[in-house]
């Protein structure tokens, strides 16, 4: 989930996967999906979601987005 933080910022503050589903790479998916729409729009982030924080570290090549 997101939330528009000005004109040109996303603040991501929350990934959820049910549990049942877990495990299966979808949070990682949400993640590089929600990421590669803050590029393709110009948007820089804050990534408040730890989720969404961890992946950026791990993924270095999103770190150009984070506000």
């Amino acid at each position: 989930m997101y939330q528009e933080q000005g004109k040109d910022v996303l603040n991501y503050f929350s990934t959820f996967v049910p549990e049942e589903l877990r495990g299966e790479g979808i949070a990682a998916q949400l993640a590089e999906s929600a990421l590669n729409y803050a590029r393709k729009h110009h948007y820089k982030i804050i990534p408040t979601c730890s989720y969404i924080s961890l992946y950026i570290k791990r993924h270095e090549e999103y770190q150009d987005l984070v506000k």
